[in-house]
Order: C-alpha cells, then structure tokens, then sequence
C-alpha cells in the first residue's frame, strides 16, 4: 500500500509512481481546472476559456469523459460549446449514442448564442458528431451556411464512415483544396487524406495515392506543422504496420528539424515529439538519448525563451521520460517545470503553467511526489493580483 500525503485538497502525492491511480489522475484534473479558472473571467476571459480547455483536452486524451464533460460545462464563451461537440465525438465513437447526441444538443445551445465564426466552429464540431451517429441530413441542417474551410472539416469526419464508392469523389475534393494553397482549405485535404489512409489497409492502390498525395502536399504546411503532420503520419504508417514507411517519414521530421531555424520556445517540444515518435516505433534507445541530449540543450536555450514559455520545454521532456519509464527523470524535469513556470510577475501566465502542469501530469499518468503537491500548493496561493 502507498503512503499518501494530501497537501492541496483533492491531490493525492503517492510515493511510488508506480501505483499511481485512476483516482489520483482525476484530482490531478481537477486541480489543474480549477487553477485554470482562478483566472478572471475579466478582464481575462479568453485566457480563462482556453486554460480551461486545454485541462478539458487532457482529460479527454486520458478517458476521463465524464470529467472532461461535467468541466466543459464550466467554461464560459464559445469554448465551451466546442469543447461538448468534441467529447460528444469521442462518445459516438465508444458507442455512447445518447451521451453524444447530448453533448450535441448542448453544444448547439451555446452556438445559437455566439455570432460569426465562434458559432460557425461549434456548429461544424456538432455536424461532425451528428455525422458519426449517421444523422447526415441534421449534420447538413446544423452546419448550413458555413465557409468552405469549416465544411472541409466535416467532409473530413465523413471520410472514416462513407460507402466506398463515394470515396473517390472525396479525394478528388481533397486535391482541390490543396490546390488553392490556402492554408485551411489545404491542412482540411491533409487531414482527409490521413483518414483515407487509415481507411486503406487493405486497399493497397489508394493507399499509395493517398501517401503520394500526403507527401506532396506536407511541404506547403508551415515548418512546425511539417513536423508534427510527419510524426502523426508515421504513428499510423507505423499501426497499419508499413514500418519502412514510417521511418521515412520520421526521418522527414527530424530533416525539417536538423535544416530549420525555430524559435527556441519550439525546438525542445518540437524535438521531443520526434523522440517520442521512435520510442512508439520501437527505438526507446534513440528516444532517450534524444531526450538527454535536449534535456542538455535546455540551459543554452533558456535565455532566449520568454519566461511564460520555458516550462512548456520541460512538460515535453517529462511526458517523453514518463512514456519511457523514466520516472526519476520524469520528476525532474516536471520540478524544473514548477520552478520555470513561477517566474512571471503576473498571476495569470504562472496560472496557465501551473494548470498545463497539472494536466500534463494526469495525461500521461505521472503522480506528483509530496515536494511538488507542496510546490503546487504553495504556488496556487499565491496566484493573486496582478494578474
């Protein structure tokens, strides 16, 4: 059994990581929410919303659905809605058809009460729920009117469930809209085309037009982008068991990285999810010292990242240590992110560290150790003025 020692209510500080629990991942949610909305709603409300979202985001990313919905409820603005339509996607793909149409119906409250582009995004995320439950004809009524871009992400939702014989007239969709070079309309036909691949394991010729198409619209994405669109295509190369193909493209990231110059807010987050991606594709060796070598990086890098930016680095490093087993530098580097994230004189920056802190935690199944349930608690209070 695990001594526990409770210091800010609802964390439990387990001093074995290996028994982390179910319950501990949810305080630590908890706590990271409510962090989140110390902020005030003004003037800060939008910083407040997307605080709260990303905490929602985790929660979602950990299975805590129930949790990430009764917090989604709490979000004030358009936030809010989106976030129900998304969760309301994720319970339609587990199967849950009355919770998502839920979620939907409460998502299209908060859309009916937002103008312009804030209610076009929520109304989109909600088609693309309604079209997971096969509900095509309210899906089109719901998301009517809105621009092309928004529409492509539910033609996007539609590719994973449509008779194969419509799937022809998709692709030929996706090229067109990689074809305008416009931003939106382009990462819309990427993403379709990702869903089409994952479509295709056992079509062997639209798998191959579809990566052909992959590759050569990636390059148009902006250099981050690149990177992150490679790392998720070999995750899947990697599921459909094309483990060449996924070191291509693996190897394609880390050229973008190697050949780029990126503000150095963006390399060690950059750089860890390439070291990620070869631990999920079986070198855990090359992950590590990947990891290590950045971990050294980060003394050299830190003067050059605005302090409200540096503990994002150090969340990178401790979630590819967790996913490694690496605890005891998992700790470290998640100390190095409470201390990196106490530095801004106003409140709110250091909130939003503090909370993506929190839910980095829970996301990937970190229990914080006793000195840093203190260091989270003794921080929270003194969230206050200015802010």
């Amino acid at each position: 059994m695990s001594l526990v020692l409770e210091v800010v209510p609802g964390i439990s500080c387990a001093t074995k990581q290996s028994e982390v629990t179910r319950a501990e991942r949810e305080a630590l949610l908890n706590e990271g929410f409510a962090i989140a909305s110390m902020i005030p709603r003004h003037p800060l409300g939008p910083d407040r919303g997307r605080a709260q979202e990303t905490v929602v985001i985790a929660a979602m990313d950990a299975g805590f659905l129930e949790l990430a919905e009764l917090q989604a409820h709490s979000i004030e603005g358009w936030r809010r809605g989106q976030a129900l339509a998304r969760i309301g996607q994720r319970h339609a793909a587990a199967g849950d058809l009355a919770r998502a149409r839920e979620c939907v119906n409460d998502a299209l409250g908060v859309a009916a009460k937002e103008t312009e582009w804030k209610k076009e995004r929520i109304s989109v995320e909600a088609a693309s729920t309604l079209a997971v439950l096969r509900d095509d004809a309210e899906a089109d009524r719901v998301a009517a009117g809105a621009t092309p871009a928004e529409l492509g992400k539910l033609t996007v939702a539609r590719t994973a469930l449509v008779d194969p014989s419509a799937l022809d007239a998709l692709t030929a969709q996706f090229d067109r809209d990689i074809a305008t070079l416009n931003f939106d309309l382009a990462r819309n036909g990427i993403d379709g085309y990702i869903v089409l691949l994952e479509r295709s394991r056992h079509d062997a010729v639209r798998a191959t037009r579809s990566l052909a198409a992959l590759d050569a619209a990636i390059p148009g994405l902006p250099m981050d982008l690149q990177v992150t669109t490679r790392i998720r295509l070999a995750r899947l190369l990697a599921r459909l068991d094309r483990r060449d193909e996924a070191a291509a493209q693996l190897a394609q990231a880390e050229q973008t990285l190697a050949s780029t110059t990126f503000l150095p807010e963006d390399v060690i987050p950059l750089s860890a999810s390439v070291a990620r991606c070869r631990r999920d594709l079986g070198d855990a060796q090359g992950a590590r010292k990947a990891l290590d070598r950045l971990r050294d990086q980060f003394p050299a890098l830190r003067e050059g990242i605005v302090d409200l930016r540096r503990a994002a680095s150090m969340r990178a490093l401790a979630e590819g240590y967790c996913e490694l087993g690496d605890l005891a530098a998992a700790s470290a580097c998640y100390t190095q992110a409470l201390t990196e994230g106490d530095h801004n004189p106003n409140a709110r920056p250091r909130a939003e560290d503090l909370s993506a802190t929190c839910a980095s935690m829970a996301r990937v199944g970190y229990a914080p150790s006793p000195t840093q349930c203190t260091t989270i608690a003794e921080i929270t209070l003194r969230l206050v003025d200015p802010w």
